[in-house]
């Protein structure tokens, strides 16, 4: 085979994956984004400074696009959405937050593992 053939038998041009979408949530958006929404969300609270929260984000990112379409993310970065946080009760980071229309049904805190993440949203779908 030419590598022209090879190129077009692999699939070529290759397709984008879904990029899913991990909402940036803060002091100033938290009642739209999250009370207001329809459906299953994970909210991730998180900080630069926290290795459990480096170690969990990839896991997000990953949930988000393996839900994506079905489970809306989102992420809140604890030092510059502190009030937030202080309003709704957040004192642990990291901590993951599923709601159900708006409505919190589920905290976890501290890493989790994907299976335990996708066990507890499959609850809520």
């Amino acid at each position: 085979m030419t590598l022209l053939g090879n190129a077009f038998s692999a699939g070529y041009p290759p397709q984008a994956a879904a990029k899913a979408e991990i909402k940036v949530i803060t002091n100033e958006n938290y009642d739209q984004a999250v009370v207001q929404s329809r459906g299953p969300m994970l909210v991730f609270f998180w900080a630069t400074w926290s290795g459990p929260s480096k170690q969990q984000m990839p896991i997000i990112q990953q949930i988000a696009s393996d839900y994506a379409g079905k489970v809306t993310v989102g992420k809140v970065e604890a030092d510059a959405n502190d009030l937030l946080l202080h309003r709704i009760g957040v004192s642990n980071i990291p901590q993951i937050r599923i709601y159900k229309d708006g409505k919190l049904v589920q905290t976890i805190e501290g890493l989790v593992p994907k299976k335990a993440l996708t066990t507890a949203l499959s609850r809520y779908l």
